[in-house]
């Protein structure tokens, strides 16, 4: 069974989708939830798997493990877009920093 991480049919749950099915199968859900802590927190209680962002990953529940998907490998690329006028606005600057060292810190993540 697997936990679903994204009710809203959005570009990465549809890659997972995709992903799935390019490997064979259609997952059957037990849960389909809008939050990736109550989707971790489920796969550590033992009701399925779920296919998460690796940023998702920093606070893995006790019970749960991580590993990387092989083939097909699936990705994504996160951008941040802003207009010319703030880059240069310390609160914006520092919210790019954070994003910056979460991805850094979760790079090697298994």
């Amino acid at each position: 069974m697997w936990v679903d991480h994204d009710i809203y049919d959005s570009p990465t749950g549809r890659i997972v989708l995709a992903g799935c099915q390019a490997a064979g199968f259609t997952p059957r859900f037990a849960a389909r939830l809008d939050d990736h802590h109550a989707a971790l927190s489920l796969v550590a209680a033992g009701l399925g798997v779920a296919v998460l962002p690796r940023l998702a990953l920093a606070r893995l529940p006790e019970g749960a493990v991580t590993r990387p998907l092989v083939r097909p490998r699936v990705q994504r690329r996160i951008v941040a877009h802003l207009r010319q006028e703030t880059a240069a606005n310390p609160l914006v600057a520092a919210a790019l920093a954070s994003l910056q060292h979460q991805a850094a810190a979760t790079q090697g993540h298994r």
